[in-house]
């Protein structure tokens, strides 16, 4: 499959061969036009290269931020771990109580 760039070549290559670009008034407007052209295809490449940068950026932050949701959900699992061995009474100021195997210990 040819490419946009290769079909622009080819358009521009039929015209430079017919002499198409003669000072005619039509031979500049075409020329113009294929000028055009070459420029939004210039653009789209220029475009799309900095899309497929953008979308491997955004891979590598998702990457990141999937490290970062494991290590903080893990150590929360492990808090929560903590809070089933430690009730902290905040009405109480005698300290935190400590639940091991169904008997409390005051610490």
């Amino acid at each position: 499959m040819e490419t946009i760039h290769e079909r622009i070549s080819y358009i521009k290559g039929i015209a430079e061969g017919i002499d198409f670009y003669n000072n005619s008034k039509e031979g500049k407007i075409y020329s113009e036009m294929i000028q055009v052209i070459t420029d939004l295809n210039r653009t789209l490449e220029n475009t799309t290269s900095r899309l497929l940068e953008l979308e491997e950026y955004v891979e590598a932050i998702d990457e990141d931020l999937n490290d970062v949701e494991w290590d903080f959900y893990e150590e929360e699992d492990d808090l929560d771990d903590l809070d089933d061995l430690y009730e902290i009474d905040d009405d109480d100021d005698e300290g935190i109580e400590m639940l091991v195997d169904d008997e409390q210990y005051q610490t």
